[in-house]
């Protein structure tokens, strides 16, 4: 048969705040070495008790693990004293599965008792390493654990009372009864305290979450606003130079503008003395012998040009007779005609022009060679001035136009002996 060694709990108190580990039952169940046959077994069951003696709790815990290995069926028993070793070298988790595995396994009511209550030992070592390093998670998993170490020792509780209500006289079952009882409040007490540090550690995560991200966003917005100066002030600058080259532009716009306007006042100015130069200096060597080599230069150009123009009508004629659809020849044509019938009313007033001219040479010369005839007196009706006579001299504005009428004839006589040679008809022998 085998029997616990020996049973006892050790509960440490905890302060409210932060508890220290809770040290674990002491009660180390015993298997009797002489039960099982096997050196090997009840060695191992000694090697392990006395390292549990010793504080050995590594060698404790491999030492009993290597007896479980040796039976067929796991042992309560053992399975709780690996679980106390486990807790003692600061494995709570594998001490929580252990002493979950002890209770699920055994069934003597005092060691299911003190596996529930080092259950919740466990479970509030858990806790506390848990909200230390920040797992919320594991924590929370380790109150669930908690509170189901409660729901057992109320099951053992249960349990006692039964014993009670059975055999009114068991002392045994009454203190039992009651430890049990005190371990219950131990573990809520634990809980509650438990709680009110995760909460209060929430509550100062969230508030330095919360700190943080209020430090974040005046960042965020401080960042925001330096960015939004600096962004004004470099389109004010921009702005600024924008505006200043405007302004340079428009002053060298304006002086230019000045520049020119002098120029041309000074260039006009220059033209207008030139022609009062030159017009004083026609009016003073002008006269009527110079006033005829004049209309004959010009009648000279004229019969000149005629030539040329009366050329030209032929080549484009000739053209024509190759090319009817010459549109371009055919059109040169009509102002060559146009141009020779310009030119011809042109010679016949310039001949006019200038029969009157030698006319009034002749009138003067005779008059200042002989003498008036006798009878003669002023106001002759026979020595009246025939019709149509000019009075004067023509001046010298009027041979100027009359010479610039000329030369203008001329240049459209070239201009159309020009886009005649365009057109395809063979220039003539003169530049027309």
């Amino acid at each position: 048969m085998m029997h616990l060694l020996m049973t006892g709990i050790l509960a440490l108190s905890t302060p409210p705040v932060q508890p220290p580990p809770p040290a674990p039952q002491e009660a180390v169940a015993g298997v009797e070495p002489g039960t099982i046959s096997g050196t090997s077994f009840r060695q191992q069951v000694q090697d392990g008790q006395l390292a549990m003696e010793q504080g050995r709790w590594e060698d404790a815990a491999a030492a009993f693990e290597s007896a479980q290995t040796m039976l067929d069926a796991p042992l309560a028993e053992l399975t709780y004293n690996k679980a106390v070793a486990d807790y003692r070298r600061g494995e709570y988790q594998l001490a929580s599965e252990g002493f979950t595995n002890a209770i699920a396994q055994g069934t003597s009511p005092e060691l299911h008792r003190d596996a529930a209550y080092n259950l919740g030992n466990s479970a509030h070592s858990r806790v506390v390493e848990s909200l230390q390093s920040g797992n919320a998670q594991d924590a929370q998993a380790a109150l669930d654990q908690l509170s189901k170490a409660q729901e057992e020792l109320k099951g053992a509780l249960e349990h006692y009372r039964h014993a009670i209500r059975t055999h009114d006289e068991d002392a045994d079952a009454r203190a039992n009864a009651e430890l049990t009882w005190n371990l219950i409040e131990q573990l809520r007490d634990m809980e509650e305290q438990l709680k009110e540090q995760q909460q209060q550690q929430d509550q100062q995560q969230q508030d330095q979450q919360q700190g943080q991200q209020q430090q974040d966003q005046e960042q965020n917005q401080q960042q925001q606003d330096q960015q939004q100066q600096d962004q004004q002030q470099q389109d004010q600058q921009q702005q600024d130079q924008q505006q200043q080259q405007q302004d340079q532009q428009q002053q060298d716009q304006q002086q230019q503008d000045q520049q020119q306007q002098d120029q041309q006042q000074q260039d006009q100015q220059q033209q207008d003395q030139q022609q009062q130069d030159q017009q004083q200096q026609d009016q003073q060597g002008q006269s009527g012998s110079e006033r005829e080599e004049q209309l004959k230069d010009a009648l000279d150009e004229i019969q000149q040009a005629q030539q040329e123009l009366e050329d030209a009508r032929k080549q484009l004629e000739e053209e024509l007779e190759r090319n009817p659809a010459n549109e371009r020849a055919a059109e040169m044509k009509e102002q060559v005609e146009q141009a020779q019938e310009e030119l011809d009313q042109l010679q016949e007033e310039l001949e006019q022009e200038l029969e009157q001219e030698e006319s009034e040479n002749g009138n003067q010369d005779g008059s200042a060679q002989e003498p008036d005839a006798p009878g003669e007196e002023e106001g002759d009706p026979s020595q009246a001035q025939a019709p149509g006579t000019p009075e004067k001299d023509m001046s010298r504005d009027e041979a100027q136009r009359l010479l610039q009428g000329v030369r203008d004839k001329e240049r459209q006589r070239r201009k159309a002996r020009a886009e005649a040679a365009k057109s395809g008809t063979a220039p003539g022998g003169k530049d027309w």
